[in-house]
Formats: structure tokens, sequence, C-alpha cells
């Protein structure tokens, strides 16, 4: 049954919910600290609320007595948790720490305790009795020692709290000051009335007034929250902004003396606060002093001063502002040191890198310049682009091509419109015609520069002069056919191998010897063991990098071969070998019969006067040895130092450390360098990048191993900066046992390198354009097809290896072979350089089709071959004429690649491929 008016009753309710929405909203702002210490404030207030209540509204006393006790949950926590919230308000968290929270709680503790065993020692209250107050009964409690220490002790930290919130008032700006009376009027009202109850004082009596004074509590809070920016906008100790600061902050009188000052500035001069507050300033820094005087800035002035020297050096940022008071008056400055070495250093060395960059330019002795994408003007070029004939304010296309618009024709394809489609850096041949002179070719480099959305907007761009290289390349492919020529003139067997034991070249001497062995093995050939097995040994020899060579008997048809193998280096790898056989059998049987005769001479010698033959032969010998010894170090001496200083070689000898103690002048040449700019220095000084380590390891093996180093290739940097390709030969110089240096040959290959890899392309695209040939091509030699392409398979059906080394008159129909014959006839012989004649070829399926033949001769050492190629023209039926059958083309196969073969030919090439 209730007993409460509505009136006391809708007060307790709004309270209790009042208090209790607010803890709700406090939960929702965790990310300010004191949210949480308000929601435990407010809950406890609204335990407190509500535990008041049912007190109220219960009858019996053991009712009250309970709920009495429960409201006791919410009162030993609003105290503690209000000194915590003041704590924090006014910026003191050092203070709350979880063991000064524990001290805190031992006594609401204590106080629990006694509350809820009251009945054991009636410590708290001494009696309880029900009483009738107007409509309402309440309960009359007898208070005892604990009630009182109790209400001491949330009195004193309810007066702590209130202490450290009028400091913060009274330190504080007006919107702080506002957010100050607002929390202690909030506090103020629930501990009035908490302070009137226990006096005594209520206009009700027995009615506690503290959980009414939480409505207007949380009224107070919520205008807090709502107008003063609570949770938002919390006070911050000007002592706390000031040590926060990175910078250092040094405040002077009028007359220079220190007056205040932060941390940082207290770790800049390695003093305490207490040491240097009141002391003069160029006491404090007599650097600073030094290099300004604080004294005659009468405005904010900013100035960078240093302190230290050598790798203590540091840079400050000087600010100084001078300090006056309400009225203006200047009564001290402030200065603002603030570290900026790294800055500082950032801008010397970005300075230095823009000058070293700038010199990098201009050391390169080829055009270089950066053109905007846009309007084609060269935005910055260096000395070797303006000694080219650039005019100031130049676009790219007047210095490299001499036009005045931009140009993409075909001998000037334009490098700019090629990086603006591909946003990658592209490598272009431009053709220059030189009046009456043969035209010069140029390579032009372009790389692109983008912005932030990937948009070229501008290109670095230099080209070389080439020319030098293109004629040097056509000179090496006619070296090459000249060579090719020697190879197959050479009287004795000259044949490659690749990494696979086939082999893959062999000259007319050889084929003659051995018959067609391309694709084939050493051990496919006519040979004995014995003989298979020493050119085994050769061949292993020269796959492990090393040339050998010794005799092999061949059998009693083909004799004596003294056979050379040698090893083919690619990049310092063996990439097959080259192999000689020849032939020595004469040269065997002259020696075995010097042998015969030699045995005879020496048997009549000894018949006659042994002793005194052995004792003569011995002086002379001895004698003669010694003689050609010293003319043979003579000599050898000599030919070595005209070697040395005049090999187009270049020739070094380096100690165990790879520095140069020798150099003749052609390794001067290569590198750039005067022979006392190398002298003493390290070969890895010259080496490019990526190709040391390999050296190391080379360099290694020779020292363990005692091999020499054979054609290794590899990049140098020149004193230009340019890279070259050089090919050495590297031995040990050995001094008895012991190791003491190396000796070795530097070759400069980077214009051959170079002109090797073009010609290996040209060999493709004519390997390629043979064997695409949409008309079977075939070579004839004594009637005998020699050659021929894998489209004549499907013209006559037959596959190259059944044509190859046969007559060509076989495949022909018999009533047109003597007028073939009588046509290839005519051209071998000379008399006519060609012509076309038609013929029907029987197909390998037995059927007849009509061909159409272009012939043309090829002269190869005074020798005539018949080329040609050949079509249908007929479809023949199975009696010459049946529709039914379907057409096929004759494959053609060679036993040597078609591009050797075409570039043994002299001019009438093209006529026999067109």
């Amino acid at each position: 049954m209730w007993h409460l008016s509505p009136a006391l009753l809708l007060l307790l309710i709004l309270s209790g919910i009042g208090t209790f929405m607010l803890a709700l909203y406090f939960s929702q702002k965790r990310e300010a600290p004191e949210a949480t210490t308000l929601f435990i404030l407010m809950t406890a207030a609204a335990v407190w609320c509500f535990a008041y209540m049912l007190e109220l509204g219960s009858v019996e006393l053991s009712g009250k007595l309970f709920w009495a006790k429960m409201k006791y949950f919410g009162i030993v926590a609003v105290s503690p948790t209000w000194l915590i919230l003041c704590l924090q308000y006014t910026n003191r968290e050092t203070w709350i720490k979880p063991r000064y929270i524990g001290l805190l709680c031992i006594v609401p503790l204590f106080n629990l305790i006694l509350v809820w065993t009251n009945h054991l020692h009636t410590l708290y209250w001494t009696g309880a009795a029900l009483e009738k107050t107007g409509a309402f009964s309440v309960i009359e409690l007898v208070v005892g020692p604990g009630f009182w220490f109790c209400t001491a002790h949330n009195y004193l930290l309810m007066l702590c709290g209130a202490i450290l919130i009028l400091g913060a008032f009274l330190r504080s700006n007006p919107l702080y000051r506002k957010q100050a009376t607002t929390m202690l009027l909030a506090a103020l009202f629930p501990w009035a009335g908490n302070v009137l109850f226990v006096a005594g004082w209520t206009p009700l009596e027995h009615l506690d007034l503290t959980p009414f004074a939480f409505v207007v509590s949380g009224m107070l809070c919520g205008w807090a929250i709502l107008h003063q920016g609570l949770l938002d906008l919390i006070p911050v100790a000007h002592a706390s902004i000031v040590s926060g600061i990175t910078d250092s902050i040094i405040v002077l009188d009028r007359q220079n003396r220190l007056v205040e000052t932060n941390p940082s500035a207290q770790r800049l001069v390695s003093l305490s606060a207490a040491d240097m507050l009141g002391r003069p300033l160029q006491e404090i820094l007599p650097e600073l002093s030094r290099q300004f005087d604080p004294s005659l800035v009468k405005i904010i002035a900013v100035e960078d001063i240093e302190f230290g020297t050598g790798a203590d050096r540091r840079i400050y940022e000087l600010r100084l502002s001078p300090l006056a008071d309400r009225k203006g008056v200047q009564i001290g400055k402030v200065l603002v040191l603030r570290d900026v070495t790294k800055n500082r250093l950032a801008e010397e060395n970005a300075k230095q890198q823009n000058e070293f960059l700038r010199n990098v330019v201009e050391s390169i002795t080829h055009p270089f310049y950066v053109l905007d994408a846009e309007t084609f003007a060269i935005k910055l070029a260096n000395s070797a682009a303006i000694a080219g004939g650039m005019p100031g304010e130049s676009t790219c296309y007047a210095l490299t091509h001499r036009k005045d618009r931009p140009c993409d024709s075909t001998g000037h394809p334009c490098p700019l419109k090629k990086v603006k489609q591909t946003k990658k850096p592209v490598s272009i041949e431009h053709i220059h015609d030189e009046g009456d002179g043969p035209p010069k070719h140029f390579q032009v480099y372009g790389y692109p520069i983008l912005d932030n959305e990937g948009t070229v907007v501008q290109m670095i761009e230099y080209h070389l002069d080439i020319t030098a290289r293109r004629r040097m390349e056509e000179a090496l492919r006619e070296s090459e056919a000249r060579l090719r020529a020697v190879i197959e003139s050479l009287p004795f067997d000259f044949f490659m191998l690749d990494n696979d034991g086939r082999y893959v070249m062999q000259n007319s001497t050889c084929k003659k010897q051995w018959g067609n062995v391309l694709g084939k093995r050493p051990e496919e050939l006519d040979v004995s063991e014995e003989s298979l097995l020493l050119w085994r040994s050769n061949y292993d020899g020269a796959y492990s990098g090393e040339t050998v060579q010794g005799d092999v008997f061949l059998g009693a048809k083909r004799g004596f071969c003294h056979n050379i193998a040698a090893p083919i280096v690619d990049q310092g790898k063996v990439n097959g070998i080259l192999g000689i056989n020849i032939d020595i059998t004469e040269r065997k049987r002259m020696e075995e019969e010097l042998v015969r005769h030699r045995e005879r001479l020496q048997d009549l010698v000894a018949e006659r006067t042994e002793e005194l033959a052995t004792t003569n032969a011995k002086l002379i010998e001895e004698i003669a040895e010694r003689r050609k010894k010293e003319q043979a170090l003579q000599e050898s001496e000599e030919l070595y130092r005209n070697l040395f200083e005049n090999s187009i070689q270049g020739i070094f000898i380096m100690d165990l450390n790879g520095r140069f103690v020798s150099c003749n002048p052609a390794l001067e040449k290569v590198l750039g360098y005067t022979s006392k700019e190398i002298l003493g220095k390290s070969f890895h000084e010259h080496v490019a990048p990526g190709a040391e380590k390999m050296l190391l390891r080379e360099y290694g093996k020779l020292f363990r191993s005692g091999v020499p180093i054979r054609n290794l290739r590899y990049e140098i940097i020149g004193k230009g900066g340019e890279r070259r390709t050089v090919e050495t030969n590297v031995s040990l110089i050995r001094k008895g046992n012991r190791s003491i240096g190396f000796q070795g040959t530097a070759t400069d290959i980077t214009d051959q390198v170079q002109a090797q890899d073009a010609l290996m392309k040209s060999e493709e695209r004519y390997r390629l354009l043979v064997d695409n040939s949409l008309t079977a091509i075939y070579v004839l030699q004594d009637e005998k097809v020699q050659f021929v392409n894998s489209r004549s398979e499907e013209i006559i059906g037959y596959n190259p290896s059944e044509l190859l080394g046969k007559p060509f008159y076989e495949f022909l129909h018999p009533a047109d072979r003597q007028v073939a014959r009588e046509f290839v006839a005519t051209s071998l012989s000379g008399e006519s350089r060609g012509g076309r004649f038609q013929a029907r070829v029987l197909h390998k399926n037995e059927s007849v089709r009509w061909l159409e033949a272009l012939a043309s001769t090829i002269r190869i050492r005074r020798k005539i071959r018949a080329a040609g190629q050949y079509h249908r023209r007929h479809r023949a039926e199975r009696s010459e004429r049946s529709p039914s059958r379907k057409r096929r083309k004759v494959p053609t196969h060679s036993r040597n690649h078609p591009e050797r073969l075409l570039d043994q030919q002299s001019g009438n090439q093209e006529n026999a491929l067109r």
C-alpha cells in the first residue's frame, strides 16, 4: 500500500528519471574521459533517488530498513566520484591513478559494511521506529557514530572538490568560469539539501531533501552540456600548454633576464628552471648573445641562429616578440627557438644536388635537353645541344632535323609523339641528308616526365651520331661474307658443333670427306671406337672452355688427321665448339721414315765412336741451348716491350688486390684515363654496376685454379661516363710456386657487339623470307637438288629429305624431262642467265600437275648453280586432265640453313628469291 502524495511521488520520479537519463547520455560520450565519471555520478544519484522513493512507499518497518540500506549504494559513491570529476576538470590526471582510487574507495566500502551489518553492532544507528507524518509514515532512526563518520567523510570530499573547482574558476577565462559556476551550483543544491536534512531543518520533518535536489542538479548539468560545451571544452592549464610545446620558449624582462621558460628550453641549455630564472641571457645562451642582440628588437623578428660546430652543429629559427602590458608598455620579450637543423641541411643538400645534376648534364658530350610536351619548346639544354646549333627558345624539331614545324616522316619519326602514346621511353633512328655528302644516322632517345595524373608533360631527349657505327656494321657484313667464302675454300675440314654435340655447320671439304653430317653426332660417323674416344676427349675439353688439339687415326682408308677443337664463348658461356680436321697422313709417313733414318744413323754413329759422340753432342747441345735461351730472352724482352707499347689491345698488370701496376697506351685509350690516373687504382673503379661481382668471382677462380680467363666480356665506365664493352684475357703471374699478380689484355668491342646484334637480326629476316615464301624455291647443282623450301611439299607431295641430292628430272613427266634438262644445262653453262619454262610434274599420289618454273643462275667462285621458283599452272586429271585431283605444292628442304646458303650468293641473290 503506497502513502506518498502525488506531488512528492512525481517529484521523486522526475528526479530519478532525470539523473538516469543523464547517466545514459554520458555513457554515449566515452571519447571524453570525464564522461565515464559523470556516468557513475549520475547513476549513483539515480540509485539514491529510486531507493529513497521505495523507502517512503514501504509500509512495514522492515521494508523501509531494507530500502534505507539500498540507498547507501548511491550515497557512498557520490562524494568520491565528485572528487574524481573535479580532479579531471582541473587537469590533475596524475592524481587519478588506480592505487589512489583504491585508497579512495576504502571508506565508502567500510561504510557499506557498517550499514548492512548494523544489526550486529548498532554503530550506524542504534534504533529505528515508524512515525506518522501527515499522509505518510517515515522511519525515525537514532544515528550512531558510524553515521557521523560517513557524513563527515562525504562532506570532506565534497569540500575538496568544491575548492578545486573554485581555484579553476579564479584562473580561467570567462567561458570556463561559467562552466565552473554551473558545476558548483549543481553540487551545492544536493549538498545543501543533505545538510538541512541532517540538521533537522527541513520543512517536512524526517523528509530528506537531497534526492529532490538532484532534479535541480540534473537541469544544471543539462544546461552546461547544451550551452557551455561541458565535455567538449575543458580548461587546460597554462603550464600544461607551455610544457607541451616542443619549441624552446624563453621570457625576458626589460634587463634581458630570464623570468620564465619551458622544459624544451631547459633541455637546450642543460639547466633546470631554478638555475635559469633571474640570470641574464648572455650567461644562459652566450652563443645567442654573440649572434643576436635582443635589446635592439622593437618588433617581431625571425632569424636563424647556429649552436655548436661540426657534428654538434644545430640551427635554430629564432622568433623574438615584444611583450607589453595592458597599457601597451613593453615589459619584456618572448624568445621562441625552433630546431630547423634538418630543414636547413635538407635545403643545402637540395642545392648541392641541383648543382651536381647541372654538372652531370653539362658533362654529357652529346646533345641533351628537356622539352615541353605541348609546344615542343626546349626548356633546358646542355652545352653540347647549344653547340649543335640550337638557338634561344628553340624547338626539338629545329634542333634534331632542321625543320620549322613538327615532323613525323619515315626518316624523322617524332619521339615525342610516340612517348605521349606509350608513356614509356623510346629509341628512334633519324636519317639526315647532309647535302652532297653521305647521309648521317642519329639515334634519338626520349624519356617521359609524367605528372600526378600520368600525363606526359615534358620529355628528356638526347641523340647520338651513329653514322660510324652503321658504316662499320655494313663493313662487318661484307667481312662476314668474305669470311664465309674463305671457310668454304679451306682445303681441310671445318665444322661447328652445338652444345648437344650435333653438327650445325660444315664446309665443302668436310662434306666431301664425310658427306652431309648436319644434325648428326660424331658417334654416327664411320670411324673406329678408338678414334671416336680421341675426338670425344678433345671435344669435352673444348666444351670446358679450353682449346684442345691432337692427332687421330681414322683408319686405313682416311689415314691420320690433326684435330683442333676450340670453344665458342658468348658472354662468358660456351655456346658450341669449332673444329678442324687437317689431313696429316703424308706427314705421319714422313715422320715414320725420318725416324727410321734417324735410328739407322744413330746405330752407325754408335758403332764408331759412341763415347765421343755422346760427349760432343751434350756439349754442343748445352752451348746451343744456352745461346738460344740468351738470344730468345733478348728477343722476347724486345718483342714484349714493342708488343706492350704498340699493341692495339689494352695490356695491363695488376697486383693480387686488383690495383693496376702497369698499363700500355692502348689501355689508356680504352678507359679514357692517362697512365698516371690508372696506376695504383683498383679495377673496380672502372667497372659498370652489375659486373663487379662477376669479375670478383672469375678472378677468384683464376687465383684458385690457375686456369686463364679467356674472352671474358663485361661493361666499363669511361672517363666521360659512357658505357663500353670490353673483352679481356687474364692469366696469373707466378714467381716460383707463388702467385704475385695478374696480367691480361682488354679490347674495346662495343661497336663489334652492336654490329653483331644487328647482323643476327638481318640473318633472321632472310631466314623468315625464305621459309615463309608463297612460292617454292629450289637450288640445283649438277642437275641435283641442293636446297628446297617447305612450300614444295604442298605442290608435289614429297618432303625435303626425299628431294635433296636427287636429280630434279626424276620428278618430271617423262615427256618433259629432256626439255627441262636442256634448259638447265643451258643455264648452268653460262649461255643463258635463266628464264622460265613449263613442265608437268609427277605428284607423289601419282597425279600429274603443270608447273611454271622461273630460273636464274648463281655464280660462286666461277661455279654456276641453278636456282628458281615454280608454281602450279594447270590441273591434271587422272589421265593428265582429271578435275577430281586436288592441287598440292612441292615441299623443299635444305641440309644447310637457308640464310647461310643465301649469304654466300652474289648480286643475283635477290633475283633467285624474287
